[in-house]
């Protein structure tokens, strides 16, 4: 079992595919292959095929519901939602969207929906209590900049590290030797870093 090198990917129409031969590999399941890593992968798309990438989530889910691998989707969009409901502010953050500045409302969000405290143990407890075999986190671009994926990514790890997770990824992700890897959303270059988690294109089985 190898990484290649990372290329440019893109969603193309072999995509899915390409992509539910990996999801449906026994070795992928067992989470072989990993060199002693978590099993947390990254699936990029050009943030411009959105749409088909909602879909293509769907479909696999349901391919793989044909071959008895269990799956949960969840989308971060949803989850947020539905924290700020729980806790009685999303009312409030509808009334005051557009009477504040961005970046003040933009920490108020932030400030209400931590991951490490409300958004990570609003997905553990949709895991609980029969984890599925894959777990599929999709809508990072819904939630952006409010949640960002190194953030969101680093603290399920330290929740969830056993769990064989997908992440639908509306950008580039990249490595280097010299700057490590990269999670840019919608090709924005950012400053975090994020490296212990596997482009599943490049996974061989």
């Amino acid at each position: 079992m190898a990484f290649r090198k990372h290329k440019d990917l893109r969603l193309e129409d072999d995509t899915y595919g390409r992509v539910l031969r990996t999801l449906q590999n026994s070795l992928f399941l067992e989470k072989k292959g990993l060199a002693n890593d978590l099993p947390f992968f990254i699936c990029p798309y050009d943030p411009a095929a959105e749409v088909r990438a909602k879909t293509l989530v769907q479909m696999f889910a349901k391919e793989l519901d044909k071959k008895n691998v269990t799956t949960l989707s969840i989308n971060l969009y949803d989850v947020l939602i539905s924290v700020l409901k729980t806790d009685g502010y999303l009312d409030m953050l509808l009334e005051r969207e557009g009477t504040v500045e961005r970046d003040e409302f933009l920490e108020t969000i932030q400030n209400l929906a931590s991951p490490v405290e409300k958004i990570v143990p609003e997905i553990e407890a949709l895991l609980t209590p029969s984890p599925p075999q894959i777990l599929f986190l999709s809508g990072l671009g819904e939630v952006f900049p409010f949640l960002r994926p190194h953030s969101i990514l680093s603290h399920l790890q330290a929740q969830l590290s056993d769990q064989l997770t997908v992440m639908f990824f509306p950008g580039d992700y990249s490595y280097t030797e010299a700057k490590g890897a990269t999670l840019d959303i919608f090709g924005l270059k950012q400053e975090e870093r994020y490296y212990r988690a596997f482009n599943i294109f490049e996974y061989e089985v």
